[in-house]
């Protein structure tokens, strides 16, 4: 039997809450234990991926297969920009974000994707909420000049030069997988 971490009851009740009513942080906060699959607690409502063999029957099984292992490759900079691309639409929990960036369910993605959430929330992008079904938005006040202009300094390179290697990774990225990934 597996024990239940979070009640199911209370994780409807914090859901149905306005976005404005929940309680948002950037500050650190604990992900050791049972703490590190709070972000994992689906939303009521949350998109659902394709079954299996919606999935094989779309795109046959092989390239199914391939695209699966693919995705827990893909770099935490390729997930950051899928998130912060869908965060623009408002605020989403992990398992919607992946859904809708992948047609992959959270736990099925690789680390790589939550490690993007947590860099993203590092650099002052996104804040999250503190209970579950935890929520993930846009920081109000980042500025995507200002953000390039702080991650330009950083690299010691112009915003130019960032913008430029930006077009270049992706279109390394579009070469590779024959398809543009965000």
């Amino acid at each position: 039997m597996q024990p239940e971490l979070f009640a199911p009851d209370e994780a409807r009740r914090v859901a149905a809450l306005p976005h404005d009513q929940r309680e948002w942080t950037r500050e650190p906060v604990d992900t050791s234990g049972p703490a590190a699959y709070a972000i994992l607690v689906r939303a009521p409502g949350d998109l659902e991926r394709r079954s299996r063999e919606e999935r094989h029957e779309a795109m046959g099984r092989e390239t199914a297969g391939k695209e699966w292992k693919a995705l827990r490759k893909d770099s935490v900079d390729v997930w950051a920009g899928r998130f912060c691309e869908l965060l623009r639409g408002g605020p989403r929990t992990l398992n919607a974000l992946t859904v809708e960036a992948a047609d992959a369910t959270a736990d099925m993605v690789g680390p790589n994707a939550i490690a993007a959430l947590w860099a993203l929330k590092a650099a002052g992008v996104v804040e999250h909420t503190v209970d579950v079904p935890v929520l993930w938005r846009l920081v109000k006040t980042a500025s995507i000049r200002r953000l390039l202009a702080r991650e330009a300094a950083a690299r010691g390179v112009s915003v130019a030069r960032l913008r430029e290697v930006a077009r270049e990774r992706l279109a390394g990225v579009v070469a590779e997988q024959g398809k543009d990934p965000i």
